[in-house]
C-alpha cells in the first residue's frame, strides 16, 4: 500500500509543461475569446448600426415600382376586347413634419446605443472578475499543493528518522505507527490538492475559452494599489460605475419615449412626388415603347382627430414609466453606495487579516524550526513535532488564502468604482 502511495506521488509531483499564464494574460485572453464578451461586443455593434438619421425617418424614401396587366373579354357582340396595361413609375417621399417624431426618434436610437455600451462594459467587468476569481483559486490551490508536497516531504523525514530510531530500539512502534499514519495522511492530502488545482485549472480554461485540458502554470504576483479614501471611491463611482450611468440612460429614455408619445397630438406633413411611363395597347404588348409620360408632385397632410383614446393612453403611461425611471435611479444609487461600503469594509478587513495571518506564519515557521531542532536532538516527543507542523501548515495555507481574498476584494472595489478597465 505505502509504494502504490509513494508511486502515486512520485507520478503527480513530475514537472509537466506548462503555459505560464500571468494575470494581465488571462484577461487579455478573456477579453479575445470570452463567449459574454464577444457577445457584448456584438451588441454595442448592433447598437451603433441602429443609429442612422434614415432608421429614424429623417431621410426620404425613394422606390421604384412596375406594373403590367392583361385583360381579354368577350363582348356579347362577339367580338373580343384586348387590353394591355404597362407602367413603371419613381416615387420619392418626405415627411417634412411629424410633431417631432422622428428627431426624438433620433435621440432614442443614440441613447440606446450609449446604455447598450454600458451594458457592455457593465457584462465585461463581471466576465473580468470572474477570470481574476478562476485565476487566483488556481493560484491558491497551486500554492496549497506546494504546501502540501513540503508538508509531505517532512513527514517523510520525520518516518525516515522515527524507523531509523526503532532499528537501534529508540523508538517505540506506537512512536512508528503514528509517523506512518501522518505521512498516509499527507500523502492523500496532496493528491486531493492536486485534484482540487486539476478542476480549478479547467474552470478557468473554460472562463478563457480554451481547451478544456490546455496544462497552464499561473503566474500571481500579488500586488496592491492605492484606491483613495471613501469620499473619493464614491464619487468616482457615481460618476463612472457602468450599471449606475445605465440607470441614468434608462430615465433619459423614459423622458425620450414621452416625447415621441406627444407627437401623436400634433399633425403630420409630408411631400411625394413621382415621375414614370405608361402605355395602354389595344393588344398583348408587354413593351414600353413609345410610353406616356407622366409626373406628380403632391403635399398631404394628416391629423388624427380620434382614435379610440390610445394616443392619451400613450401619453399618461409615458408619464408613468418616467417616474418608474426615477425610483429606480434613486434605488440603483441607494445600491452603489450600499454595494461599495459594503465592498471597502471587506477590502481593509481582508488586508488587516493578510497582516495578522503574515505575523502568524512568522511565529509558527520559527516555532516548527525550533521544534525540529529539539525533535532532532531527542528533547520532544514525535506528537510535539507533528503539532508545530500542523501549526505551520495551517498558517502558510492561511496566508494563501488571506493574500488572494484580500486581492480580489480590491478587483471588486475597482470593478464597482468603475476603475476596472482602466
Amino acid at each position: 500500500m505505502k509504494k502504490i502511495i509513494i508511486l502515486t506521488i512520485i507520478i503527480i509531483s513530475q514537472i509537466i509543461y506548462a503555459d505560464q499564464l500571468t494575470f494581465e494574460n488571462a484577461v487579455n485572453i478573456a477579453l479575445q475569446n470570452n463567449q459574454q464578451i464577444m457577445i457584448a461586443k456584438n451588441s454595442v455593434q448592433i447598437a451603433e448600426n441602429n443609429v442612422n438619421p434614415g432608421n429614424a425617418g429623417l431621410l426620404p424614401t425613394l422606390s421604384l415600382t412596375g406594373n403590367s396587366s392583361y385583360t381579354k373579354s368577350e363582348l356579347s357582340t362577339g367580338i373580343d376586347s384586348e387590353l394591355h396595361l404597362n407602367s413603371a413609375q419613381l416615387r420619392a417621399s418626405y415627411t417634412l413634419f411629424n410633431g417631432f417624431g422622428n428627431i426624438n426618434r433620433y435621440k432614442q436610437l443614440k441613447t440606446l446605443k450609449t446604455q447598450t455600451e454600458l451594458q457592455s462594459r457593465y457584462n465585461i467587468e463581471n466576465v473580468i472578475f470572474n477570470v481574476s476569481q478562476s485565476f487566483f483559486t488556481v493560484a491558491s490551490t497551486q500554492e496549497n499543493y506546494n504546501i502540501m508536497k513540503e508538508s509531505l516531504n517532512i513527514s517523510r523525514d520525520r518516518l525516515k528518522r522515527i524507523q531509523e530510531k526503532g532499528n537501534y530500539g529508540q523508538a517505540r512502534t506506537v512512536e512508528i505507527l503514528a509517523a506512518e499514519v501522518d505521512y498516509n495522511r499527507d500523502s492523500i492530502n496532496v493528491v486531493l490538492a492536486n485534484q482540487n488545482l486539476m478542476e480549478s485549472k479547467r474552470n478557468l480554461n473554460s472562463i478563457l475559452n480554451r481547451e478544456i485540458d490546455t496544462e497552464l502554470e499561473v503566474i500571481a504576483n500579488i500586488e496592491f494599489h492605492e484606491l483613495g479614501n471613501m469620499v473619493q471611491l464614491k464619487s468616482f463611482a457615481l460618476a463612472n460605475n457602468s450599471n449606475y450611468l445605465a440607470s441614468i440612460q434608462g430615465l433619459e429614455l423614459a423622458e425620450i419615449n414621452y416625447n415621441i408619445s406627444k407627437s401623436s397630438y400634433w399633425p403630420s406633413l409630408s411631400l411625394t412626388g413621382s415621375n414614370g411611363f405608361n402605355k395602354n395597347a389595344i393588344d398583348f404588348d408587354p413593351g414600353l415603347s413609345d410610353p406616356d409620360k407622366s409626373w406628380s408632385v403632391g403635399l398631404s397632410m394628416n391629423f388624427n382627430l380620434f382614435n379610440g383614446f390610445r394616443t392619451k393612453i400613450n401619453n399618461q403611461n409615458a408619464k408613468i414609466a418616467i417616474q418608474n425611471q426615477k425610483l429606480l435611479l434613486e434605488q440603483s444609487k441607494l445600491e452603489l453606495e450600499k454595494t461599495l461600503i459594503n465592498a471597502y469594509k471587506s477590502f481593509l478587513n481582508d488586508r488587516k487579516i493578510l497582516s495578522m495571518e503574515e505575523d502568524n506564519l512568522l511565529s509558527a515557521d520559527t516555532n516548527f524550526e525550533r521544534t525540529k531542532e529539539l525533535f532532532e536532538l531527542g528533547q520532544v516527543t514525535s506528537v510535539q513535532f507533528r503539532e508545530a507542523q500542523l501549526n505551520l501548515l495551517r498558517a502558510k495555507t492561511n496566508i494563501s488564502s488571506a493574500k488572494y481574498s484580500a486581492k480580489l476584494s480590491e478587483i471588486n472595489l475597482f470593478r464597482i468604482s468603475g476603475k476596472l478597465l482602466d
